[in-house]
């Protein structure tokens, strides 16, 4: 939709002399709007909380609750057997500020607690009694267990690292690192120590098969043992007997398989007493000591236990899932002791066992995932917030209908000497037929117009404005995913120019990668409707494609944009047309710094004194200054007419990018020291041909798609250098080849016939390795995958009011066919008048595991089935209006999903640092989608849109319980938001227009239960983004200038957990259009 010109006025005329008289009549339609914009203003419900005072007394438990990998969303909880009450988040209410990301172990020493948080880089000392942090050492790789050798030395062991830190607790600073031979940083890895003597042990864990002996007086390794692949975990008993056990590795391991085993090793000797096998496929893991250090426990599905004196394993468990007993006698100044079984803490998602080591009359108690036993609160701030939305929206809404007046439309063609960015409002059909192949479809239509504001926004910005399904953004230019109606990423299938471009391994697509100056057409299909698309999504579709550009003679159009943190964004396309031709380039250039400052709620800097104690602590305002991006898109368009009713379109997409991958807001690293990236090269093309008469039409497609995609992590060794830990490389190539027909008889029936092959090619190098013996290896995998859907379709039309449609589609992954799947439509006009419309559908759908669901090493599972669901929806439309004065529109949808088999990534057997794939859930989402948009010409000069959409989204999992301590069953999914909505206005005065943008996202919780934690659930959020345009016009060329401003009201937010983003931002655009060549075609 190009912008529209209004009639050149002639002298004294209203285009030359101000009317105060209608600007007076125009301000009383506005001033209400601009009044209420503070109700709709940005806000986000952050939880300041207030440090809590603790003081706890007398032996007790504490418990490590790991969190989610990137959620940052660790927490420690503290139990009191006196009281016999737990207190969780204890850190946070403390300290008024996050653990961090991955609480890996704590350590008692000198009535501190010490807590290493892994990929915080951060280890936290806390007063036992307080639980307040007095200090902390920073700057590690990746650390996983402290040691301490005495009061001014420890050591700290590290995950893709070949360095063992020296430590001074004293001081909380790093003094020296112990060299690991045989490791290089990409290897590196060090977990649990002991000591005996002047030496201290230590098992090499991931893909290693060695201890290590450390001096403590030279600090340096002085003599390896080599056992079974993988050693998990080390203790000392009483008789002075090391202990420690290999889960074996993984099937498809670079270093193979080893059956697990149970290892007895004589300290003073350092050698080899006794092995104990296990069986094959046992992941057993973490052995631990009681407190007299005379028996073993260790994981094994269930919790097992062993005299260190036994000479066998063993037969049966100790402690099985679903054993509830914790019974705990301790009393002030006395060792407490454990009475019966002890039960773990329901984790989310999780069956492994709690294990614990006890410290000076306290036991540390670790698991894997945040804890289960938390206070939990309902809350009603989402339906609060939105009953105090909604009031003014709709008052908006109805003093618009009431107000506006009757005006005659404004004549005038397209960009001539008068520019003007008011727009004809078309009429709205009075007969109310409607195409045959929309019947009984839910789709949403995004015109030009919306994706084509400015060159800077993305698809995903775009949806998030525009649309009712809910956009995950992991940052500023970052990964963003698209989800419809409370399904997944991978629910969603993404299709341009007619071939599905969702990813063989992750199967979803990253919308902060499709700038929407390359889309020309947008359709959204929801539930059901997707069943005609290729490989239909059991939540939605996205179909994007471009169009020919309809120019005679040469066209260019150059767009210069520059703003907030030295972002720069390029536009240039060049076009040629003539009758039979038309051709088109586009290209997009973004580059940023993306060096942003916000402050930081999560973590605390300390004051000092000049002892290193604490004596104040802020929340810093900190730089995102490690998210640069450059991304490139080239898009060749090349399109030709035959005359005689067959078309051929050619065209190519090529992406070029590199990303930083910005800290979460829980990192206590130095961004100068690493480097955290991903690079992708991507080339899509699509050859099409479409033969078109007057009642049947037949088109074929061909495309190829090439991607390459590179993450690459790196850290300062301590010498300067930048070692890499990680090197993953990812490709794959895609063949498409797809046919379609139409068919008509007379204008009651039409047939349809489609088929759509892709062939995937995809190679997984996850990680490049170097082994101990100094050979390369890859841990990935290869494979290819044949992909087919068939589909027809009959649509019937017995009455001009009624439509009837059935369709029925079978496709093939690999080997295996889906059962038919069939899909019924039906829709009914009731009404002409107001062109009132009744649709109904319901349509069964399966989606196939991806090829990382089936073969990612580790933790593939081949065995997956496919997720397979049933959808309904129904819903009304109608639309009013007259031509030149006003257009008003809504639609109210109702639907209801069931998706059995959901496919979930899950810690499964003794070493969770391996997750796997299983059918876990089944899920029931239903809910109500609403939309509506009113256009209203207030005078001949004066324009007023309106658009708006709301979403009501429940989506609850109905399956069977995981596990007795899993909460999930009835509660809302993680990351999907209850409530959604999004409303746009415009306002156009001649060649001036004012766009104003608003959203809402409801809470959404990060844990299956729902828990409402400090840590555990992202708070509401409201956006504002407001631009303003005007459009010149001189004898050569055409201009528009645009100033954009984000984020209006500088909201604090994030839409992932950690992931903080920019707070006001601007930008400022320049739109060249030289006037050469012939003038455009229009309609």
């Amino acid at each position: 939709m190009q912008p529209a010109v209004a009639p050149h006025q002639g002298r004294g005329g209203a285009g030359r002399f101000f009317n105060f008289r209608r600007m007076k009549r125009i301000l009383r339609h506005i001033l209400p709007v601009i009044l209420c914009l503070p109700a709709l203003g940005g806000c986000m419900k952050w939880d300041y909380a207030d440090m809590e005072e603790f003081a706890a007394t007398g032996p007790g438990l504490f418990i490590t609750n790991e969190g989610n990998f990137q959620y940052g969303n660790a927490t420690l909880s503290y139990y009191d057997p006196a009281t016999k009450k737990v207190e969780n988040e204890v850190f946070y209410r403390a300290n008024a500020m996050k653990l961090g990301d991955v609480a890996q172990s704590m350590t008692i020493h000198n009535d501190l607690g010490w807590i290493v948080v892994n990929n915080s880089h951060v280890v936290f000392a806390i007063d036992l009694r307080t639980f307040k942090e007095v200090g902390r050492i920073t700057n590690l790789t990746s650390p996983r267990y402290i040691h301490f050798v005495s009061d001014e030395k420890a050591y700290v062991t590290q995950l893709w690292d070949n360095r063992i830190f020296i430590v001074n607790p004293r001081r909380y600073e790093i003094t020296g690192y112990i060299e690991c031979p045989g490791m290089t940083p990409g290897s590196g890895s060090t977990e649990q120590m002991v000591q005996y003597g002047q030496y201290v042990y230590v098992n090499c864990w991931s893909y290693q098969n060695r201890l290590l002996k450390i001096d403590t007086r030279t600090d340096r390794v002085v003599d390896e043992l080599v056992v079974g692949v993988q050693p998990t975990s080390l203790v000392l008993d009483a008789n002075d007997k090391l202990w420690t056990i290999t889960d074996g590795g993984y099937e498809g391991s670079p270093y193979g398989y080893d059956v697990p085993a149970l290892y007895r090793i004589d300290a003073a000797s350092f050698r080899l007493e006794k092995q104990f096998r296990f069986r094959e496929g046992d992941a057993p893991s973490e052995v631990q000591l009681n407190g007299t250090r005379d028996t073993l426990y260790w994981i094994n599905k269930d919790v097992w236990r062993m005299p260190v004196a036994a000479e066998q394993l063993p037969a049966r468990p100790f402690l099985e899932p679903g054993d509830e007993i914790l019974r705990v006698d301790g009393r002030p100044g006395q060792r407490r002791r454990l009475r019966g079984r002890c039960h773990r803490l329901p984790a989310a998602g999780d069956r492994l066992p709690l294990y614990g080591r006890r410290r000076r009359g306290r036991r540390i108690l670790r698991g894997r995932h945040p804890g289960r036993l938390l206070l939990e609160t309902i809350t009603r701030q989402t339906r609060e917030a939105m009953k105090r939305l909604l009031i003014p929206l709709f008052s908006i809404a109805l003093w618009w209908s009431a107000a506006a007046q009757d005006k005659a439309p404004s004549d005038g063609g397209w960009w001539n000497e008068n520019p003007s960015l008011v727009l004809p409002i078309r009429a709205v059909g009075v007969t109310g037929v409607k195409p045959m192949k929309e019947i009984g479809v839910q789709k949403t239509q995004l015109d030009t117009l919306v994706l084509h504001e400015n060159i800077a926004l993305s698809m995903a910005d775009v949806l998030t404005f525009n649309s009712s399904i809910f956009i995950k953004q992991y940052g500023r230019a970052t990964l963003s995913t698209v989800a419809f109606r409370g399904t997944g990423p991978s629910h969603t299938q993404v299709v341009w120019n007619g071939m599905r471009i969702n990813s063989p391994m992750l199967g979803m697509t990253d919308f902060s990668m499709i700038p929407s100056y390359f889309v020309d057409d947008a359709q959204l299909l929801h539930g059901t409707s997707s069943v005609n698309v290729t490989g239909g999504g059991l939540g939605g579709a996205v179909m994007l494609a471009t169009k020919p550009a309809d120019t005679q003679g040469f066209g260019l159009q150059y767009t210069q944009g520059i703003g907030s943190f030295w972002t720069t964004d390029e536009f240039l396309r060049l076009t040629y047309g003539n009758d039979r031709w038309q051709t088109s380039t586009r290209v997009v250039y973004s580059s940023s710094p993306n060096e942003y400052s916000y402050r930081n709620h999560d973590k605390k800097e300390n004051i000092y004194d000049d002892e290193h104690n604490i004596i104040g602590s802020y929340y810093p305002r900190e730089k995102h200054d490690d998210g640069a991006f450059r991304d490139f898109h080239l898009l060749q368009e090349a399109y030709y007419n035959t005359g005689n009713g067959d078309r051929f379109g050619l065209n190519a997409w090529l992406i070029a990018s590199k990303r930083g991958l910005g800290r979460m807001t829980t990192d206590y690293g130095d961004p100068k020291k690493f480097i955290n990236e991903q690079r992708e090269r991507t080339l899509r093309s699509v050859l099409s041909w479409d033969h078109l008469r007057r009642n049947w039409k037949v088109a074929a497609k061909a495309g190829y798609i090439y991607s390459w995609f590179a993450y690459d992590y790196a850290n300062d060794v301590g010498n300067g250098k930048l070692e890499y830990m990680t090197t993953s490389r990812n490709w794959y190539h895609t063949l498409f080849v797809s046919g379609e027909g139409e068919y008509y008889i007379g204008r009651k029936w039409l047939f349809t016939a489609q088929a759509d092959l892709h062939q995937h090619f995809v190679t997984n190098n996850d990680r490049r390795i170097i082994s101990q013996d100094m050979n390369r290896k890859t841990i990935g995998y290869n494979h290819a995958r044949t992909e087919l859907s068939t589909s027809i379709t009959a649509k019937w039309m017995p009455t001009e009011r009624l439509g009837l449609s059935v369709t029925l589609r079978e496709e093939m992954y690999g080997a295996q066919w889906t059962p038919l799947i069939p899909a019924f439509y039906a829709d009914y006009l009731i009404s002409k008048r107001g062109t009132i419309r009744a649709k109904a559908s319901v349509s069964r759908n399966y989606r196939y595991p991806t090829l990382n669901d089936l073969y990612f090493q580790p933790g593939g599972n081949t065995d997956l089935v496919p997720e397979s669901g049933f959808s309904y929806d129904g819903g009304i439309s109608f639309a009013v209006g007259k031509e030149g004065v006003y257009s008003l529109h809504g639609e109210a949808t109702w639907f209801d999903s069931y998706i059995d088999d959901w496919i979930l990534w899950l810690p499964l057997g003794g070493n969770t640092n391996y997750w796997t794939p299983l059918n876990m859930k089944d899920v029931h989402a239903y809910g109500v989608e609403l939309k509506a948009g009113y256009d209203r010409m207030l005078s001949k000069e004066w324009q007023l849109g309106l658009d708006g959409n709301f979403s009501w989204t429940p989506s609850v999992n109905r399956g069977e319980a995981f596990s007795k301590g899993d909460r999930s069953l009835g509660r809302q999914l993680p990351y999907v938001p209850v409530y959604s909505a999004a409303v746009t206005g415009r306002l156009a005065y001649k060649s001036w227009r004012l766009l104003y943008k608003w959203c809402y996202y409801s809470e959404r919780f990060t844990m299956t239960s729902n828990a409402f934690t400090y840590t555990g659930n992202v708070p509401y959020y409201l956006m504002n983004d407001v631009t303003l345009e005007k459009l010149f016009s001189a004898r050569w060329a055409d201009f528009s200038v645009k100033a954009a401003v984000k984020n209006l009201f500088d909201e604090e937010y994030v839409s992932v957990l950690g992931r903080p983003m920019p707070g006001i931002n601007f930008e400022i655009f320049l739109d060249i259009r030289p006037k050469w060549g012939k003038k455009r075609v229009r309609d």
